[in-house]
């Protein structure tokens, strides 16, 4: 059996500054990110059933950092007994989104994506700002 071949990629950006409810202290202002991983089978078989882990963790530990991530597939319903796959030469692309409170500087994103028993890893440093001079950042 050839092994999988994979080119996997990162891209964020941060969206907006929001409040949310925090069930232990009330109300946070935290910055929404949006965060595209991009799957491409560089490879000659097809990618069946590929399993991503997205992570968001502090700089210097691997203490969480993000409130919630959340994925966004295709809309639809798989039927009973369908594969899902990435034919070789194609490119599937996975949104997600997440919060991280103010007073973060700066974190990491890290995408695993295991394929037959292979994993993948690609890691991004991220800002907590939307742009240099942030005014919600600045003290």
């Amino acid at each position: 059996m050839l092994e999988p071949r994979l080119r996997l990629g990162l891209a964020e950006k941060a969206v907006v500054w929001t409040t949310f409810a925090d069930g232990r202290s009330g109300r946070l202002r935290a910055l929404l990110h949006s965060l595209d991983v991009d799957l491409e089978n560089v490879g000659a078989p097809t990618l069946w059933d590929p399993e991503i882990a997205v992570k968001v963790r502090a700089l210097d530990s691997d203490q969480e950092v993000a409130t919630v991530v959340e994925g966004e597939g295709i809309e639809r319903r798989s039927s009973l007994g369908a594969l899902s796959g990435v034919g070789p030469g194609e490119t599937a692309t996975l949104h997600y989104r997440f919060l991280v409170a103010v007073g973060t500087e700066a974190f990491r994103v890290s995408a695993e994506v295991t394929v037959a028993g292979h994993a993948r890893h690609r890691s991004i440093t991220v800002a907590n700002q939307i742009a240099p001079r942030d005014p919600a950042t600045i003290d």
